[in-house]
């Protein structure tokens, strides 16, 4: 942007100042969709996080987990989390 402005000073005033109109609007834009963005992404490292945290139980208890036959609830689980980051990714 700033060398935008840059040679929008060298071709001529009325360039830089049509430049500097859309100023305001631009800055809107970029807030607007960084607001969205961030909300988004802490909305998706928070399951992230969660799923780190299925994946680190089930792997500290694998013994046990395999002893009373419950992969399938373990993946079930998992699996269930991995759905709600595809949620959070698509809206």
């Amino acid at each position: 942007m700033i060398s935008g402005f840059t040679v929008a000073f060298i071709k001529g005033a009325d360039f830089a100042g049509v430049c500097f109109a859309f100023l305001p609007i631009l800055f809107f834009i970029m807030a607007f969709f960084g607001v969205h963005v961030k909300n988004k992404t802490i909305a998706k490292m928070g399951v992230v996080k969660k799923m780190a945290g299925v994946v680190e139980e089930s792997l500290f208890a694998i013994k046990l987990i395999a002893s009373f036959a419950n992969e399938e609830k373990e993946v079930k689980k998992f699996e269930k989390l991995a759905t709600k980051t595809l949620e959070v990714s698509r809206n």
